[in-house]
């Protein structure tokens, strides 16, 4: 935050000793965390003078320029005579009626933005700032209503944390008394009593962060009516939609994603001509953009996507003149992922000889064939880090595209058993995936979990290899790190995703005496691992080292790629056409804090008809 009333400096100041500049006092930064001092940026209290000229009525008087050129100490002085005792932030906050418990939601989305969405901010080799961590807390410092959905996403980052610290534990027991069932009489009690009341405590602190979530989120939809101003409606609309992903409230995020998308529409049809990508809601259409992507990926049936085209798919597929950072390479490919699942669900697909679905994939190629040759200019001339969490995580988008395309899912011919064929691309996933998970760990190592806001991540990835690849190993070595991953992704939950993909393991591989005996069972805790615990990754390892020297070699190297594992299976393990399944739809409940759980029926379509000649359908209940 800029300190607008010392910035000069005054005559006298010349004749005065100089001070070693360790000693110097910093005369900017935060009032309260001392920002520029801590080497970190904050989101300030006041908008930027861009967004105040979007602000109307009382917005506009909370945010007055006489405001703005208080100086730091002034500000202090003002808060210090305040007769209320607590926390700057509380004091700060909005409105005199928020509750404590919502003042630290919000404070802890503030200190955990980084992790929630790691946008250009966090890219070194980017220099703009994201959504998440910039508009949004810019604007809820002037909205209310904004300001309870920021809370409403901090408590529900803190309750999964909490949750994912119950998953953990529980499945240490479980693969504790897998390995060494035979000591278990001997375990001691009082540890035994210790962990049941540490358990118990995390149930209640799951139960109260739910509700304060529940409750910041309604108080958000309540006083949403007073807002008038576009932006302020859009950047509330996303953030919504954010909680509801997290909470399992489809039918909500769903008219949150809509509401979002008509409003991007109309602030680009009021721009004239202009491209959204010069707008200053520029970084709201992009995580609206992939808050549209998990809603695309993720099939439930309360809310099946529409496959409509819109203002909000052109600005997803914008083209570029050069890619500026990690990011931007990720914002657009993740345009092209998006497109592939488009045309995979377009009633066009199923058509054969249809010249708009075959136009449509010479365009997904070309725009693939740009990006890979705007990428190689890119990390030509910029120093990228090799173990990079943001590197990584572009390997796996670029094999989880090449990996569609070639198993033709928007062909009219798409058959099953293409799948087969891309073994090292199931493998190339693997293998990235656990480097992935590993640097994030490494990066913060008591983080619990990790929770990401907007855009699919390697849960989506992971599961498209359980799903889609029947190779027993391969798919057990993806189950057990989505296992192990603990991470929240909108929509995609590692937890459920890991539950749901066992129980399609389980009924695939049913009647197929080869597979449960030579492989084990299908959660086998030997493939719950960080460490490269199968063969084909540790020589992907000394592939991913080559990679790093000559970037070309995954760029366009994606035809050359050759699987380590074979099909040189006995015939008892493999899956027969008939006893694939093609599609799966989802019925969720929200997650139930007071049982702890949650329960979804999964409706699993089969290629093998029934006897009227319909598609063989089973439904499964599962519990997370």
């Amino acid at each position: 935050m800029d300190n607008y009333g010392s910035d000069g400096s005054t005559e006298g100041s010349k004749n005065r000793p100089d001070k070693s500049k360790s000693r110097t006092r910093t005369k900017t930064g935060c009032i309260t965390c001392r920002c520029i001092q801590s080497k970190r940026e904050c989101d300030g209290y006041l908008p930027s003078p861009a967004q105040q000229g979007g602000l109307s009525g009382h917005a506009m008087e909370r945010a007055s320029p006489s405001v703005q050129h208080l100086s730091r100490r002034a500000l202090t002085l003002a808060v210090r005579q305040l007769n209320y005792a607590g926390p700057v932030s509380r004091v700060l906050a909005t409105g005199p009626q928020v509750p404590g418990d919502a003042v630290s939601c919000f404070d802890f989305f503030r200190f955990r933005v980084g992790s929630v969405a790691p946008t250009a901010r966090y890219d070194p080799l980017g220099n703009q700032h994201g959504f998440w961590d910039r508009t949004l807390l810019q604007t809820a410092h002037v909205e209310p209503a904004v300001w309870h959905a920021v809370a409403a996403l901090g408590a529900l980052q803190r309750k999964w944390e909490v949750v994912s610290r119950l998953s953990q534990d529980s499945f240490s027991q479980n693969e504790a008394g897998y390995s060494d069932s035979g000591s278990s009489v001997d375990r001691d009690t009082g540890k035994s009593e210790d962990a049941d009341q540490t358990t118990a405590q995390m149930d209640s602190s799951s139960v109260q962060l739910a509700s304060q979530a529940n409750k910041s989120y309604i108080q958000a939809l309540k006083i949403s009516s007073s807002i008038t101003d576009v932006n302020a409606i859009l950047v509330l609309s996303i953030a919504l939609a954010a909680v509801s992903n997290l909470t399992g409230k489809w039918v909500d995020s769903q008219v949150h994603i809509l509401a979002a998308a008509k409003l991007v529409d109309q602030l680009a049809d009021e721009a004239k001509g202009r491209p959204v990508s010069e707008l200053n809601i520029n970084d709201a259409a992009d995580s609206l953009a992939g808050l549209d992507l998990q809603w695309l990926t993720f099939q439930t049936s309360q809310a099946p996507y529409p496959y409509l085209k819109n203002q909000l798919l052109g600005h997803a597929l914008r083209r570029a003149k050069e890619i500026k950072s990690l990011t931007h390479a990720h914002d657009l490919l993740m345009g092209i992922m998006r497109q592939l699942w488009l045309e995979a669900g377009s009633p066009d697909t199923e058509q054969p000889n249809n010249d708009n679905a075959h136009q449509s994939d010479i365009n997904i190629l070309a725009d693939l064939a740009e990006w890979e040759q705007k990428m190689l200019q890119f990390l030509s001339r910029a120093n990228v880090k090799e173990a990079s969490p943001t590197l990584i995580f572009l390997k796996i988008c670029h094999t989880t595209v090449h990996l569609i395309i070639l198993a033709g899912i928007t062909k009219p011919d798409y058959n099953e058993l293409n799948w087969d064929a891309h073994l090292a691309y199931f493998e190339r996933i693997i293998a990235l995936s656990a480097l992935y998970i590993q640097s994030e760990v490494y990066k913060n190592p008591l983080l619990p979990s990790v929770v990401s806001l907007d855009g699919p991540g390697i849960i989506m990835s992971l599961w498209l290899v359980i799903f889609r690849c029947r190779h027993p190993l391969l798919r057990r070595r993806a189950l057990g790190l989505l296992r192990v991953s603990r991470r929240q992704e909108g929509v995609w939950m590692s937890t459920s995703a890991a539950a749901v993909a066992q129980r399609l393991v389980e009924v695939e591989e049913a009647g197929l005496g080869g597979t449960m005996g030579s492989w084990g069972p299908v959660s086998e805790p030997a493939f719950c691992s960080l460490e490269p615990v199968t063969l084909f990754e540790q020589d992907l390892l000394k592939q991913f080292e080559a990679e790093d020297l000559d970037p070309r070699t995954w760029v366009l190297g994606a035809g050359s790629w050759t699987a380590r594992t074979s099909w040189d299976l006995p015939a008892a393990d493999l899956i027969p056409l008939e006893k694939r399944i093609i599609e799966i739809w989802t019925f969720a409940q929200p997650y139930d804090p007071r049982k702890g759980k949650s329960e979804a029926e999964i409706t699993l379509y089969f290629v093998d008809p029934d006897l009227s000649g319909n598609v063989k359908q089973q439904i499964i209940s599962v519990n997370f």
